[in-house]
């Protein structure tokens, strides 16, 4: 009948809508795995390549590769390409899985992504040809508007500045996270360069036409001593996370130099390591950071974090060092509530001057740590129990803490009217613990208690 022809049409046309916005959101997802996804995807039919053609976001992502200019290309390598109509599809797959990847057709690309929120990612060998660069570099920032994302992973300080900040002349800035990352080779820091120290010039003013920006990674350099100049106007840098990453030292000023104009963080990631601790340095106060990771004691030593919610420390040194920063630091005032500790080693008179400055601490986690904690149980009738709101009680790997020893800490804190007791206890691969003494400690919390236990594997 006529109208079983048309409601089978209808449910046909309704069944390819379905499947064309599931390919849709496949080539989104295969794009952010997989830079090559687009152009793999208009190869493999009809359908497919009208899907991916039809979503702008799986275009947003563009990796831009300048390999070393001194890389030559296998002979008879084909020079097509991929997504374009010209050549066979023979002649757009790559035969050799060593060969150069095909240069992209930026414009194209950049024109399917119709307005889209752009992220980019920069890749720069040694020497690579500057005439590439600066054509990319040209093209790019006709859409600088548009850039929300900017990865640049570069061997070069030079370069990656040029990168930067020549891509980006417009008065402002969509830019709400950049990464740079300087992958100095072994033969560039034996020339001792400028470059080689890591420090990237001419930054701060970049930051001035970036006003959204709230994420910013530094792997291998920090920023140069400009900073100074936005003394007293540092709320014009709305930035919230600073991560910076570096497998070489660097002395302490800069790094703090490099932190102090942004009053506005509230995350602070800093696996790096410094040679010194300047005794003449001021100490940097971060009104609104609330979480902090990282492991040198020399760093954490120099800030005072008033609102500090999360600690997270994985320390290098001494016992004594460790005591000492911690306690110094939670003496200049915290809002401490999650504090992380891994691989320290804690007698319960260090561990008691520790807990005694943070009474609003709700969680504990010790990895890989042998810390007395003796000092969570009251010795006396008449002693307080330090950190009366902790409920969470996390131990990884603990070399320390025995059965007997989380007993009496749950009993104590069950029994006290002054502290709220533990909820919520996480042991996994805790050598000194067996699965007998677990259940008492079961018992022991009653049903108002949460254990998480993985035993020990010898």
């Amino acid at each position: 009948m006529p109208s079983n022809g048309l409601l089978s049409r209808r449910s046909f046309f309704a069944a390819a809508q379905i499947h064309m916005q599931i390919l849709s959101e496949i080539c989104c997802h295969w794009a952010a795995v997989d830079f090559d996804a687009p152009w793999k995807a208009t190869l493999v039919c009809h359908l497919w390549r009208a899907a991916v053609l039809s979503s702008p976001k799986a275009w947003s992502i563009v990796n831009v590769c300048f390999p070393p200019a001194y890389e030559k290309k296998p002979p008879k390598q084909k020079n097509l390409p991929w997504g374009t109509d010209s050549g066979s599809e023979d002649d757009c797959i790559e035969e050799d899985s060593d060969a150069p990847p095909k240069p992209r057709p930026w414009a194209l690309w950049l024109a399917r992504a119709r307005g889209s929120d752009l992220v980019v990612r920069i890749f720069c060998g040694i020497c690579p040809r500057v005439d590439l660069i600066y054509s990319a570099i040209r093209l790019l920032s006709s859409h600088a508007g548009k850039i929300k994302v900017l990865e640049v992973d570069s061997n070069s300080v030079v370069m990656t500045m040029a990168q930067v900040f020549s891509m980006f002349d417009c008065a402002t800035l969509a830019l709400k996270s950049l990464s740079l990352s300087i992958n100095l080779r072994p033969f560039q820091r034996l020339l001792k360069m400028r470059e080689d120290s890591g420090v990237v010039d001419g930054f701060w003013n970049f930051l001035t036409k970036s006003p959204h920006l709230r994420s910013l990674t530094l792997s291998g350099c920090v920023l140069g001593s400009e900073g100074a100049s936005f003394r007293g106007r540092q709320n014009q840098l709305g930035l919230k996370t600073l991560i910076m990453e570096n497998p070489h030292r660097f002395r302490l000023h800069p790094v703090l130099e490099t932190i102090r104009p942004f009053i506005c963080l509230e995350i602070l990631i800093l696996d790096i390591s410094v040679v010194d601790r300047d005794t003449n340095s001021p100490t940097l106060i971060l009104p609104t950071l609330k979480t902090f990771v990282g492991h040198d004691e020399h760093i954490l030593g120099s800030l005072t974090l008033p609102k500090l919610e999360n600690l997270t420390f994985h320390t290098e040194s001494s016992t004594d060092d460790l005591v000492t920063v911690l306690a110094e630091l939670f003496e200049r005032g915290t809002n401490l509530q999650n504090l992380t500790l891994a691989h320290a080693l804690l007698s319960n008179s260090s561990s008691r001057r520790i807990f005694q400055h943070i009474p609003s601490l709700t969680a504990l986690e010790l990895q890989y740590s042998a810390i007395a904690l003796q000092s969570l149980v009251a010795t006396a009738p008449s002693d307080r129990l330090l950190c009366p709101r902790l409920q969470t009680l996390r131990l990884i790997s603990s070399l320390s803490s025995d059965g007997a020893n989380l007993l009496d800490i749950i009993k104590a804190r069950r029994k006290s009217a002054s502290a709220r007791p533990i909820t919520t206890l996480v042991l996994s691969e805790c050598k000194l613990l067996s699965s007998h003494e677990v259940d008492k400690m079961r018992n022991a919390g009653g049903s108002g208690l949460i254990v998480k236990y993985t035993e020990y594997d010898t």
